[in-house]
């Protein structure tokens, strides 16, 4: 499949979904911003709420636990920057994000399910999309934000979507697309 193809369904698709109706998390992150727990996104250590709250910004500091990792898995990370499979995912992740008010970290479970029904088709069918969705839920996991049964059920979602027969169970809607 082209993925040029896949790329422009997707970006329509982000940009044209309605809402995902939000399920209540059974997460315990709820306590009010001042009694939680924060967590560097990079390097996981804990930070004071004046580190989270100032405006100083760490998105350009070096990763090493994944510079260290990437030859070890046989992952080129340098090649991934700059694809644009990669700007789509986000892309599609962030339209998503804002579209469905995912805004804590107790909130994350459901959308990853709920993203991975919405895009179960391009997930499916663009493997390097579908990677980049694998290693976003990876880092969660490893950061204490996505449980394990959940990132298997997404995995299992986008699995079992078979294009001969695309039923939305949530919608009744049982018509068979060939």
């Amino acid at each position: 499949m082209d993925p040029r193809k896949v790329t422009t369904e997707a970006t329509r698709k982000a940009t044209t979904e309605a809402k995902v109706p939000a399920k209540r998390s059974k997460a315990t992150s709820h306590l009010p911003v001042h009694r939680r727990q924060f967590y560097h996104s990079r390097t996981g250590q804990p930070m004071t709420l004046e580190e989270v709250i100032s405006d100083q910004d760490s998105g350009n500091e070096a990763d090493h636990e994944v510079e260290t990792e990437a030859p070890r898995l046989g992952i080129d990370y340098s090649s991934m920057k700059n694809n644009e499979i990669v700007e789509l995912f986000i892309q599609m992740w962030n339209s998503f994000a804002k579209k469905n008010m995912v805004l804590v970290d107790g909130h994350i479970p459901w959308a990853c399910e709920a993203f991975s029904r919405l895009y179960k088709k391009e997930l499916h069918d663009n493997l390097p999309l579908d990677m980049c969705w694998r290693l976003f839920m990876i880092r969660h996991w490893d950061f204490g934000i996505l449980d394990a049964a959940t990132i298997n059920k997404c995995n299992t979602i986008i699995k079992n979507y078979s294009p001969s027969s695309d039923m939305d169970v949530d919608k009744n809607d049982h018509t068979s697309k060939t």
